[in-house]
């Protein structure tokens, strides 16, 4: 009897050994599939390997000067790094989705069709950036995108520098086209002893760039505006335009010299852009209107061409980042129109489209005097 229990027992205790070998064979199966899955999850790194990551993540992020934020699928920001913290005020990486309009258009483009977008200028928190937006993802998904931003402050200004210099070089090479056409004429005219015709020749001459410089010294306190108005008017003649200042145009006010820099900027733009307009679309009977004053509590500019009229579409996109009316648009072809629309956004300024009485376009710029003159400044800090 006793030799029966005892065998019993041993039996028992055989299958429970059994059991247990099994139970524990799978377990160890199932956490070595697990342990497999998750090392492959994490890269096959080890524990200390990923706080190190981690770290380092961290540091890299703090001594890359760009902004960089990355964010995931919902639209949350799951990485800002210090300087991107410092641009959108962000105290939590996910402190609400984002919110900025040209970020969210680039952000949609990229999760739409998993290509990235590289510099690209883009206004994010009212200053302008080259801004690059690169995929996150995982066996072809877009999982989230990468932004990167580039202030560009320092490219501006070199491009506000470049214009300038092209500007200034156009207006002599269009002076002296003009005095070579002039001295052309007035040497046939003495060579051919039409003496009195070269007297009242010259006469006119004299008297129809007197009367431009006498209306430009009246109407406009700031040298500066009124010299860059002088050499548009040289370039016109040049590109055989008729350029008309209204006479009953006024802008007296003291302006900062900051503020007289980026007036000459956004001005000198427009201009050449009616000019090109006008001489495209109507020759040599092309015209160009300028009108400005400062009465009230804004200056405002009026630029109007008889060249191409803008459609309502082209109107609402004229300043999109790049954009062009010519058809070979592309690299090189807007970026005219991004620093004009650079130099309003530090002017608090702004520019309207609309149809001119001449048969083309009207460029209306409004400038808020508090922004411009000087004194203390009392620009608003309204959308900034």
């Amino acid at each position: 009897m006793k030799q029966n229990l005892n065998d019993q027992i041993l039996s028992y205790l055989q299958e429970v050994i059994i059991w247990f070998l099994l139970i524990f064979a799978v377990g160890l199966l199932g956490a070595y599939l697990v342990a497999k899955r998750v090392k492959k999850l994490i890269y096959g790194l080890e524990p200390e390997e990923i706080s190190f990551l981690f770290k380092e993540k961290e540091t890299t992020l703090a001594s890359i000067k760009d902004a960089t934020i990355a964010i995931d699928r919902k639209g949350y920001i799951t990485s800002i790094n210090r300087r991107a913290q410092e641009i959108f005020k962000r105290k939590s990486v996910l402190e609400d989705a984002i919110d900025q309009k040209n970020l969210r258009s680039l952000y949609q483009a990229v999760l739409a069709d998993g290509e990235g977008r590289y510099n690209k200028y883009t206004f994010v928190a009212g200053d302008i950036y080259i801004v690059d937006a690169s995929p996150i993802k995982e066996a072809e998904e877009t999982l989230g995108v990468v932004f990167t931003l580039r202030p560009e402050t320092e490219v501006i200004d070199v491009s506000e520098t470049i214009v300038k210099m092209k500007q200034q070089a156009d207006q002599m090479r269009a002076s002296n086209h003009e005095f070579m056409n002039k001295l052309n004429t007035l040497y046939g005219l003495i060579r051919l002893q039409e003496y009195d015709k070269a007297l009242v020749f010259i006469s006119e001459e004299v008297e129809e760039q007197q009367s431009v410089v006498n209306l430009l010294m009246a109407s406009i306190k700031e040298p500066m505006i009124a010299a860059c108005l002088l050499g548009k008017f040289n370039r016109a003649k040049e590109l055989k335009v008729s350029l008309t200042i209204d006479e009953g145009s006024s802008m007296n006010i003291d302006l900062r010299p900051e503020a007289t820099e980026k007036i000459v900027t956004i001005i000198g733009n427009l201009l050449e852009n009616a000019f090109e307009s006008a001489s495209k679309h109507q020759g040599t009977e092309g015209k160009v209107f300028v009108s400005f004053t400062d009465l009230g509590q804004e200056v405002i500019v009026d630029i109007e061409d008889n060249g191409k009229r803008l459609s309502e579409k082209e109107k609402q996109t004229v300043l999109v980042d790049g954009y062009s009316t010519k058809k070979e648009a592309g690299d090189g072809h807007g970026i005219g129109l991004t620093i004009v629309q650079a130099a309003l956004e530090k002017l608090n300024g702004a520019l309207y489209y609309g149809d001119s009485e001449a048969g083309g376009t009207l460029a209306t710029i409004v400038l808020p005097k508090g922004s411009v003159k000087n004194g203390p400044d009392e620009r608003s800090d309204s959308g900034r």
